[in-house]
């Protein structure tokens, strides 16, 4: 390979010079190569909203990664071997070294894999964008959204027996509404959250799109065809539907 430390700065210039006159890409490459995709362990389950942001992120990276898969049915997230490297007993967990290092929340997981990739814009404006509606899906969206994913689809799993709380689920629909207007604004002028490229501010929502459907919510997509359209340009990608299928238990292990 090339040492950059030890080349003299009439040899650097000749060599990036020499890769404009063959079109920029030839020497550069080998002087700036891509990352490497990341490779580890994901502790996590296919089905949890949280879980299936870092699937995706991974899918789209083409990471090298084992996957062992966490009951949340079974409570083996309460489990002391699982509460030893996650104090909270949730999922997912990132895991690299034989746990020599590991990440849990899933945002932060997200951040660490997707930095220095496509996944994250390099302009340092369109990625402070990018972190923007990162949060607005944490602080405003998710909010709104998790209560009526409990009570039409959960609080029956959990409680057998157990009706939804429609109530609820009205009140927290009218807040999702009203974030899915600004949603619907911003987005009528943008393909993807941050622009035109397609980043983890796109993946921190898929989770929650993928749900419309099943938590009686698409209603809301009728009036906001912007939104509806960015939904479906996101669902539609390889990645999302690797995750629907459950693929990823094919990369399984035991805990």
């Amino acid at each position: 390979g090339i040492c950059m430390e030890h080349m003299g700065p009439w040899i650097l210039a000749a060599l990036v010079g020499a890769a404009g006159a063959l079109g920029g890409s030839l020497l550069l490459e080998h002087l700036s190569p891509s990352p490497k995709p990341p490779s580890g362990v994901l502790y996590a389950s296919p089905v949890s909203t949280c879980s299936r942001k870092v699937i995706t992120t991974l899918v789209e990276l083409g990471a090298n990664f084992t996957f062992v898969p966490i009951d949340l049915a079974k409570k083996e997230q309460k489990k002391p071997e699982f509460v030893a490297i996650q104090p909270w007993g949730k999922v997912p967990v990132w895991e690299e070294g034989g746990g020599a290092f590991r990440l849990f929340e899933s945002r932060a997981i997200l951040k660490y894999l997707g930095q220095d990739s496509s996944l994250v814009p390099s302009d340092r404006r369109a990625a402070a964008v990018m972190e923007q509606w990162i949060s607005v899906e944490y602080s405003y969206f998710s909010p709104a959204w998790s209560p009526i994913y409990w009570e039409r689809m959960l609080k029956a799993k959990y409680n057998p027996g157990a009706e939804p709380d429609e109530a609820v689920c009205q009140s927290k629909e009218k807040e999702l509404g009203a974030t899915m207007d600004i949603l619907e604004e911003h987005l009528s002028s943008s393909t993807f959250m941050a622009g035109d490229q397609f980043t983890l501010a796109d993946i921190a929502f898929m989770p929650y799109l993928g749900l419309f459907k099943a938590l009686k919510l698409e209603h809301l997509l009728e009036s906001r065809p912007a939104f509806r359209a960015w939904s479906e340009r996101l669902l539609s990608r390889p990645s999302w539907q690797y995750v629907t299928a459950g693929q990823v238990m094919e990369r399984a292990k035991s805990l």
